[in-house]
């Protein structure tokens, strides 16, 4: 579990805050067909979406309140109550390479949301809107984000008349991976009381930064991703500064390597150009791509074998594999990625079930699929898990709305009867537990027969579009 003393050492540096969370505002990107999607992803999407990007209040670093923007992605339809996804995206190229901007692998929210979830990807700090240089597998806001947008949701969602069940599901890649444990451990660790995961699938994460990452891109073997070793120390720097006191940038990275990181820190460059000048910079340097040799001796030294060393506890914080989940999780990897080492998984699953998780399993996705590879197959084993587990509700007003409106409502296998106080004039319309249309209407008068039509036995909604009601048809068989 994390060092309760180191806790106690940071608890003054970083804490994840609930009353920071205010909506600011939210516009519409774009609405997309289940067609559409269907069409881009060879899949059968069961819902058209409409992505908006919304904009909310968290906490930056210093506990300063920051703008932070996200992703979310909502079934079309008024007519049903839906599940919550949480989709935490990977590893991007900078601020603007995100999912509020239909970027930065908001794919997969698209792709599980057009199976009637309700999608949230929060852009985390220091992307999107949010200012600053962005804390890469930072875990505590990494989660903080991700719950302040959440709760910021609250009020869009009751802005835009949507309608959320208690169900709560989550996932990640890569970045993701590491982003998506790190909420799924707050909402269960802190918050049991307000939320219950339904499931979680975490995929390719980093979940062992101190001691598996650590393995996979501080030895002999070449590591092509040096740019994410940088990254991952400016955060260190930034998110603890009480424990690396007296720690700066050129105390860790030799000196021909700290002019392209500072350009980086200063935004002047992406990560992915960083990246390659300093694969480049290696290979005319040392002649491989081994990223130990970017650091000082020392400071190789202290991380690999040292786990009092104030960098190696700063890593460490930011484990997120050894806690107990409730939720049945799936931790889905590939045995042959070159970026995130997948006994990163098999470790989770190990020191989990340790701890007494009974329903967390690692299933490998592939012997031979690298880190790119392994998206789709991840993905869909994501899909299927999420969707055996799902519940979609057909939304019915209560019948204290219905009878302050001076309605009521009765049915038989044949026939729906509504009554009314005063002289109905209005349409109605009858959907399937698709939302397909069946049947529709016009009623007139204080009492209304409406001959069924359908003939499927099932679950419809009959919907008063002046009174903006429905109401839930149990329909037995053919008439």
């Amino acid at each position: 579990m994390r060092n309760p003393l180191l806790i106690a050492i940071l608890v003054c540096i970083y804490s994840i805050n609930t009353e920071a969370q205010e909506l600011i505002s939210y516009e519409l990107l774009e609405n997309v067909t289940k067609e559409e999607i269907s069409a881009e992803f060879g899949l059968a999407a069961q819902t058209d979406l409409e992505h908006y990007k919304m904009q909310y209040t968290t906490k930056d670093l210093n506990g300063v309140l920051d703008t932070a923007s996200g992703l979310v992605s909502i079934p079309v339809s008024r007519d049903f109550e839906f599940p919550l996804l949480l989709n935490l995206h990977g590893t991007v190229d900078g601020p603007a390479d995100v999912p509020s901007n239909l970027a930065g692998g908001f794919e997969i929210a698209e792709i599980i949301s057009s199976y009637q979830f309700i999608g949230l990807s929060p852009d985390y700090l220091g992307l999107g809107s949010s200012r600053g240089l962005h804390p890469y597998v930072h875990a505590d806001s990494e989660a903080s984000a991700t719950l302040d947008m959440m709760y910021a949701f609250e009020k869009m969602r009751e802005e835009l008349d949507v309608h959320q069940n208690e169900q709560i599901f989550i996932t990640g890649y890569s970045q993701g991976g590491h982003a998506a444990m790190a909420i799924h451990r707050e909402l269960e660790t802190n918050h049991a009381d307000e939320f219950t995961v339904t499931a979680a699938s975490h995929m390719s994460g980093p979940y062992s930064i101190s001691r598996r990452m650590v393995d996979a891109t501080l030895g002999d073997s070449e590591y092509f991703f040096v740019a994410y070793l940088a990254s991952v120390a400016l955060t260190m720097l930034n998110a603890y500064p009480e424990l690396l006191v007296g720690f700066e940038i050129t105390d860790i990275f030799k000196p021909e390597y700290i002019p392209e990181i500072m350009r980086y820190a200063n935004g002047e460059i992406g990560l992915f150009e960083l990246n390659s000048q300093l694969t480049l910079l290696l290979g005319n340097n040392v002649g491989a791509i081994t990223p130990k040799d970017m650091l000082f001796p020392d400071v190789l030294d202290g991380i690999k074998n040292d786990p009092s060393y104030p960098l190696s506890m700063a890593l460490a914080d930011n484990d997120v594999y050894d806690w107990t989940p409730n939720a049945p999780t799936r931790l889905l990897y590939c045995t042959a990625d070159e970026q995130v080492s997948f006994e990163n998984a098999l470790l989770a699953e190990e020191v989990m079930k340790a701890n007494g998780a009974s329903e967390v399993i690692a299933v490998n996705q592939g012997e031979d699929l690298n880190h790119g590879g392994c998206v789709n197959p991840a993905v869909e084993t994501t899909l299927l898990f999420f969707l055996f587990k799902r519940q979609v509700s057909i939304f019915t007003s209560t019948t204290e709305t219905a009878t302050s409106l001076g309605i009521r409502f009765g049915q038989n296998n044949e026939q729906i009867i509504v009554y009314s106080e005063k002289n109905l004039q209005e349409d109605y319309i009858i959907l399937d537990a698709l939302g397909n249309k069946v049947q529709e209407g016009s009623l007139h008068g204080s009492k209304n027969i409406i001959e069924k039509s359908m003939t499927v036995p099932g679950i419809y909604i009959l919907k008063l579009k002046d009174s903006k009601l429905s109401y839930k048809l149990v329909h037995s068989g053919s008439l």
